[in-house]
């Protein structure tokens, strides 16, 4: 599940005081406040075929970071890094996302 919000107010909001160096960086590889669902869309694709990273069970649910290549509106592929959250009996939900972080 990706909330419509969550998108639009933080990943997308060039005025965010956190998101705001991610919804740059998503528009500078051409995706806007405009159509969120095309950054939904390359969500849903890293979460369905990228690579779990990482998991860590917290009293809440469990954490998954995965992490995979999309291509972007920009027609550049993008490597992006999502965060879900599983709690059980609920479908993953999207915590956050951001470009991976290549390593030196």
């Amino acid at each position: 599940m990706i909330p419509r919000e969550k998108v639009t107010s933080y990943l997308l909001a060039v005025g965010h005081p956190v998101g705001r160096p991610k919804a740059r960086y998503f528009e500078s590889r051409g995706y806007s406040f405009e159509a969120p669902e095309t950054l939904e869309q390359s969500l849903r694709e890293v979460a369905e075929r990228g690579t779990v990273a990482q998991t860590e069970a917290m009293r809440w649910g469990t954490k998954y970071v995965v992490t995979g290549e999309v291509t972007a509106p920009d027609g550049n592929p993008v490597s992006l890094t999502t965060v879900w959250m599983v709690v059980e009996g609920y479908a993953p939900i999207l915590v956050t996302a951001y470009p991976t972080r290549k390593k030196s």
